[in-house]
């Protein structure tokens, strides 16, 4: 069965405290500025499994009073997810801040790539905190949060594979006037198409993690199809997912064959009501009929009596 990446795979590398690269901290030009400058600190506290978490909360809740701007506050809820997840989310009380700190940033204002990181974290998180209830109801709940991660990134237009990224040739020593303004914009269509390629990354992830939940038993095809279009509502992304389902040999939806309680069935209480009755009359019936042959039979074999 082809895996790639799974909500298990990732709940995997989460709960060991390690985070893929392609997950890692961003660095780009959205990174740059004061706020930058004052997460750096709880950045240097992020260390897998080894996080100081008390210092970490302590050091965010002071940032939280500190700046109050939406943008800031979506920045530092970000980071307090990521310290969160990234240090382990098979720890209950770990998973339950992380999906918590997730759900916040989500109400602020972020860049794209930091709220595709938050949508992950939301359902991961809430796999890793619901994996002693019944795991279709649970599959259900997290398919929605992936999706409404992957709504988001409609408007952004991805193409179906991410870009080939390769850096601009370098600035001559001596450059003219001319050569400069090239190598500017060169590095803005590289700065771009970098971005671009994380997006498309994120969007794979997500749908990673929908194709591989679904692939697993009991499978529900139609059930992930008619999310897609409910929450999304994209045919070509839902055909990608099924196409996914069906590399796996998942594309299909499983008969519950046990057998059902009568209160499932809202006109099984009438049938059988109806049953019973018809068997009582047919019993009574039988009865007479029986009563009946018996006298004739008792009839005939009587002695006339003479006249």
């Amino acid at each position: 069965m082809a895996r790639g990446i799974t909500v298990w795979w990732v709940l995997l590398v989460c709960g060991a405290g390690w985070v893929p690269s392609g997950l890692a901290q961003d660095d780009g030009p959205e990174d740059e500025g004061e706020m930058a400058k004052a997460l750096r600190p709880l950045q240097a506290l992020q260390k897998g499994k080894s996080t100081p978490l008390a210092e970490v909360e302590g050091y965010g809740q002071d940032l939280l009073k500190e700046h109050a701007s939406p943008e800031e506050q979506g920045r530092i809820y970000f980071e307090l997810a990521h310290s969160y997840a990234q240090s382990g989310i098979f720890a209950p009380e770990r998973a339950a801040m992380a999906l918590e700190y997730s759900q916040k940033a989500l109400q602020f204002p972020l860049p794209p790539s930091k709220r595709m990181r938050m949508y992950v974290y939301w359902g991961d998180c809430y796999h890793a905190l619901n994996d002693k209830r019944p795991f279709p109801g649970v599959r259900r709940v997290a398919a929605e949060i992936y999706l409404t991660g992957l709504k988001e990134l409609e408007s952004e237009n991805l193409p179906e594979k991410a870009p080939e990224v390769r850096p601009p040739a370098r600035c001559p020593f001596k450059a003219t006037p001319e050569e400069c303004r090239q190598y500017e914009e060169a590095m803005k269509a590289h700065e771009k198409a970098m971005q671009l390629e994380e997006l498309c990354m994120h969007r794979d992830v997500l749908m990673g993690q929908l194709v591989q939940t679904y692939a697993r038993k009991p499978h529900a095809a139609t059930e992930l199809s008619d999310l897609s279009m409910k929450v999304v509502g994209n045919p070509a992304l839902t055909e990608r997912l099924m196409q996914g389902l069906e590399k796996d040999g998942a594309r299909r939806d499983d008969v519950d064959d046990s057998p059902r309680p009568l209160e499932q069935s809202p006109s099984a209480g009438p049938r059988l009501l109806v049953s019973i009755a018809g068997l009582a009359g047919l019993a009574v019936v039988a009865v007479l009929l029986g009563i009946l042959a018996w006298k004739a039979r008792r009839g005939a074999s009587l002695p006339t009596r003479p006249g």
